[in-house]
Parts: structure tokens; sequence; C-alpha cells
């Protein structure tokens, strides 16, 4: 079975000149309809960002309240703490876990958010 393929028809002169002409027409017909778009965006993604670390230190707080009133939780942790500390895994603290996904968390909704103009 052999296929063929057949390359795609050049553009006629009409047809570049319609997409070279485009943006600028865009640009006429909508120029700065979507700036108060824009700032309400970026306001949401500062929100988010600082929910997401309030949420995260309110899940760490929760956490830790279950863990010192559940003597199990307690003693299945230190436990596998030392079966890992055995086997030779380094385990980073509670803290640096819930640092770290605060940090993962700001950095995504950092990566969103539109650079200052300069």
């Amino acid at each position: 079975m052999s296929t063929t393929t057949t390359a795609a028809p050049a553009m006629t002169a009409v047809e570049q000149t319609l997409l070279a002409s485009l943006p600028g027409l865009i640009g006429m017909a909508f120029a700065g309809k979507l700036a108060p778009v824009n700032v309400t965006v970026q306001t949401g993604l500062v929100t988010a960002g600082t929910d997401a670390a309030a949420e995260v230190d309110e899940l760490h707080s929760k956490l830790d309240t279950l863990e010192a009133s559940n003597p199990l939780i307690t003693a299945s942790i230190a436990a596998f703490h030392q079966i890992a500390s055995v086997l030779g895994l380094a385990l980073p603290s509670e803290d640096a876990v819930f640092a770290g996904v605060k940090a993962a968390a700001g950095d995504v909704l950092n990566g969103l958010k539109a650079p200052a103009a300069a």
C-alpha cells in the first residue's frame, strides 16, 4: 500500500492580502475591548494565588489536628519514617512538603499571569 501526498495549493494573491490585513482589521474593530476582561482575569489570578496559599495552610492545620487527636495516625507515620530510614530513604519533613505544595501552586498561577508592562 503506497501513500501519496499532494502538496497544498499555493495561496493566491487575494488570499495572502486578506490574511495579511486581518490583524489590522480586527485591531481596528476591537481595539481596547478586551482590556477590562484582562484586568479581571489578572486580578482573579492574584486572588487565586492568595486563596491557594491560605487553603494549603488550612489543610496543613487540619491534618496536624487530626494527627494530634489520633494516636494510630501518629504511630503509623512514625513507623513509616522508621521503615523508610532503614531502607535508606530520606523523607522531607511535613513542613517542607506543604511549603513545596504552596510554591508549586504559586508557580502555576504566576505562569498564567501576563508579564508586567515594561
